[in-house]
């Protein structure tokens, strides 16, 4: 039986520090991220961006209790089988990250970002290789930890723009882009549903 960890409230870092309180993020966990700079959080809506690929758009918001800033963390598409619920993700793997409210995955391609930075990031609803992610990470993949994600088919990381917001037709907020190594590319997990592979004795 899996041991589970609810944490419903946006808390810092600070607040799970400690080697106790270390609490690793796992497959098939459900997460929020947060980017380090602009404290905004990784969203997705309903709502297909009007230029560029038309995919659903990805922007960073501020609104933390949103159920859209939940996402749950997939292996890649033939790994499925043979990674576990409740396996810790280590450093240096490739993931996927799956939008928990539309069911579509967190993708880029070499389409050009809409405030002309680097490439167009969105949720993608089928399956390919621009859904992969490298996780850059020191040690352990822990709750607060700093991290980047490097997308596998462009070599850009994910990254948000907190100078340009989307017009309100757009649904507004922040952009979130691929962007090269030298920008604002470090994120947080600050909250989720975290599952372990320790058994109940």
């Amino acid at each position: 039986m899996f041991g589970f960890f609810l944490y419903v409230a946006i808390k810092s870092y600070e607040t799970y520090s400690g080697e106790k309180d270390e609490v690793p993020v796992a497959y098939y966990n459900m997460i929020k991220l947060k980017h380090t700079r602009s404290e905004y959080l990784l969203s997705s809506i309903e709502l297909p961006y009007q230029q560029g690929s038309n995919q659903q758009l990805v922007r960073a918001i501020h609104k933390v209790t949103l159920a859209e800033t939940f996402w749950t963390v997939y292996p890649p598409a033939n790994e499925t089988d043979e990674v576990p619920q409740g396996k810790p993700v280590e450093c240096g793997s490739v993931i996927r990250l799956n939008h928990a409210t539309t069911g579509k995955w967190l993708h880029s391609h070499k389409i050009p970002g809409h405030f002309g930075s680097g490439y167009e990031v969105t949720c993608f609803d089928g399956s390919d290789s621009g859904d992969n992610w490298l996780l850059e990470c020191n040690d352990m993949w822990t709750l607060g930890s700093v991290f980047r994600l490097k997308h596998i088919d462009t070599g850009f990381y994910l990254a948000a723009n907190e100078t340009s917001e989307y017009p309100k037709e757009e649904a507004g907020e922040h952009e979130i882009y691929a962007a090269e190594e030298d920008e604002g590319n470090e994120w947080q997990i600050v909250g989720g549903i975290f599952v372990d592979e320790n058994e109940d004795q």
